[in-house]
């Protein structure tokens, strides 16, 4: 029975009860419906409120070349809907900020994407080749191959504006760039089967600081200038006044490295490893403790929350997220949708 038609019949019951007592009892009735008037107007006004799921996360879906969403929390979360339909040819993802910097196909035009839809990013020309965001969302880099330079822009994502260019050592196959945007790293191989990551500083000068074969991962610690640097079979910190530090190495059982990220606040480094396990470092302590996964780590990518952090991408199988925020650090996989593939 609809609920105008029960508030209704209640007042009509009790009217005539209550005229069958006394002649106070209409008084009772109409209150007794007014009431009841008030709930159901509250509750109609609730229920017409828009309720959305929060979002873990973005990720970028190389077959359809959109960015896509991760709904819900690590313990239960699901693959969403893409955000933009035009296809992207270069996509960095700031999920604490809930944005993509994704340079378009074809054009290299620079673009935000987000739920609200695409921008162009203020200022930055066509023709960009590589995109990277700081940690926490708030800088971002742009290289052009054509002038050898990057762009790093600071104020994202609301007031996007560059703040400086920097003329790489050389065409980076990675960049990572801190979130006050003050420090640029790149990573250039200048020899054959030789990779070099470079630092740059405020005043545009490079440093090369490491090289290796390969480097699956360069990023800063969030909310600092430290950066930390992943080979396949080492990780290493470096930081302007104490120098390069290695942190973990094959002596503590760490090998064929995918990919390393600080937590938000800089205590712990996770390291993902092709075996399906993935190392939790204490750098306070010194100590490191083992994740187990039911998968092949291909990377490290940070999603929203301190220490959480996707570790595959889309494919034939479920998406595997670490929760490092737990009160026990686990790791979880991503629900596939309703008739869906991943």
């Amino acid at each position: 029975m609809p609920w105008g038609n029960i508030m209704l019949r209640q007042y009509n019951l009790e009217s005539s009860s209550a005229r069958a007592a006394n002649s106070k009892g209409p008084v009772r009735g109409r209150i007794v419906l007014c009431a009841l008037l008030l709930a159901g107007s509250a509750a109609a006004q609730s229920n017409s409120n828009t309720v959305t799921a929060p979002v873990l996360g973005l990720v970028f879906d190389a077959g359809t070349q959109k960015v896509r969403t991760l709904m819900g929390i690590p313990a239960a979360s699901q693959l969403g809907g893409t955000l933009d339909g035009t296809p992207l040819a270069a996509v960095a993802i700031s999920s604490g900020q809930a944005y993509a910097l994704a340079l378009e196909d074809g054009t290299g035009a620079a673009l935000l994407v987000s739920q609200s839809g695409r921008q162009p990013l203020t200022g930055v020309r066509a023709g960009a080749q590589l995109a990277a965001v700081s940690p926490l969302g708030t800088a971002a880099a742009v290289y052009f191959g054509d002038t050898g330079k990057a762009s790093i822009l600071t104020g994202l994502p609301d007031a996007p504006q560059i703040k400086r260019e920097v003329t790489l050592d050389g065409a980076p196959s990675a960049l990572a760039v801190s979130d006050d945007g003050a420090s640029l790293a790149a990573v250039v191989s200048l020899a054959a089967n030789q990779a070099t990551v470079f630092s740059y500083s405020p005043d545009g000068a490079g440093q090369a600081l490491l090289s290796d074969r390969r480097f699956p991962s360069v990023e800063f610690v969030p909310g600092s200038t430290s950066l930390l640097m992943a080979t396949q079979t080492a990780v290493y910190l470096y930081q302007s006044r104490q120098g390069l530090q290695l942190l973990t190495d094959q002596r503590d059982g760490v090998t064929n490295i995918v990919g390393a990220a600080a937590s938000g606040d800089g205590a712990r480094v996770f390291i993902g490893m092709q075996s399906g396990q993935v190392a939790v470092r204490d750098l306070a302590a010194s100590t490191q403790t083992l994740l187990q996964c039911s998968c092949q780590p291909a990377g490290m990518w940070r999603l929203r929350g301190k220490a959480v952090f996707r570790l595959n991408e889309l494919g034939a199988g479920p998406l595997w997220v670490v929760d490092g925020d737990a009160a026990a650090q686990r790791i979880l996989f991503v629900a596939m949708p309703a008739g869906g593939n991943l």
